[in-house]
């Protein structure tokens, strides 16, 4: 089962690759000469990556770019592109309409310092300032382009996946309204 999954996922990423000229950016020089960071690099990249900073997931996928390089290239790619492989991948999953495709993620950001906020405060070496992070995970809705919920949560107690839930739990989808094929 894990093979066809992987061999029909392949394929959808092969059909996104003859479709460039429509996901990516229109600029003379987007994806068109060979180079280490080719689409097909990219989008495999990308839907690889987990968790980690970006210097760890471009170790973990053996690519000696730079961060800039890389998030440039990837500034080159439509979101379209991500949208388009999913409905192609999930193309034979009979879907209700009815219900949105979400999309989860969470993010650091950081906000003004204030030291004394053990919740917040993040402190990297003895001898350097610290800094104030909060995690935000954000439900966004593939199809309308909305975000739908957002759940703010202290760095030192984020929990993507409890976030998740709770935001599930306070959208106006019910069970009832899921397909149960």
């Amino acid at each position: 089962m894990i093979k066809q999954i992987k061999a029909h996922l392949n394929k959808s990423i092969q059909s996104i690759l003859s479709q460039k000229v429509e996901l990516v950016k229109q600029d003379e020089q987007a994806f068109t000469r060979k180079r280490r960071l080719s689409l097909e690099t990219m989008i495999r990249t990308i839907l690889g990556m987990g968790g980690k900073s970006l210097s760890k997931e471009l170790l973990d996928a053996r690519l000696t770019v730079s961060n800039s390089a890389f998030v440039q290239r990837r500034y080159q790619i439509k979101s379209e592109a991500f949208y388009t492989l999913f409905k192609e991948f999930t193309a034979p999953i009979p879907l209700n309409t009815n219900l949105p495709i979400l999309a989860a993620d969470g993010s650091d950001t950081c906000i003004p310092r204030t030291p004394m906020d053990t919740e917040t405060s993040i402190q990297t070496q003895t001898d350097v300032k610290s800094y104030n992070l909060i995690h935000i995970n954000a439900l966004y809705d593939l199809k309308t382009g909305v975000y739908r919920d957002v759940s703010i949560q202290d760095k030192h107690r984020q929990h993507e996946c409890l976030a998740l839930i709770q935001m599930m739990e306070a959208s106006p989808f019910r069970e009832s309204s899921c397909y149960h094929g």
